[in-house]
């Protein structure tokens, strides 16, 4: 029951933020990635049998976040200053 409620209240939570735009700095892909890797992390933490193919999807949406930070961060950096 734990896990299940925390997972729909961590969803929830999330799709709060991204209905506000509190987070306007941040393009929408980036946080859904960082969102779906934070949701991964929490499903992924109750589960029982440790089969180790079970953590490469959680290892490959959190290389492909670090990816998108670092492109978007760089991006950001080449932008002109006003």
């Amino acid at each position: 029951m734990v896990h299940a409620g925390g997972a729909l209240l961590l969803g929830l939570l999330f799709a709060y933020g991204l209905l506000r735009r509190k987070f306007g700095h941040v393009p929408p892909a980036v946080y859904l990635l960082g969102s779906l890797h934070a949701y991964l992390w929490y499903f992924y933490s109750f589960i029982q049998v440790p089969y180790p193919y079970l953590f490469i999807v959680p290892l490959s949406v959190g290389c492909a976040w670090v990816a998108i930070l670092f492109v978007w961060q760089d991006r950001e950096a080449r932008l002109p200053s006003e």
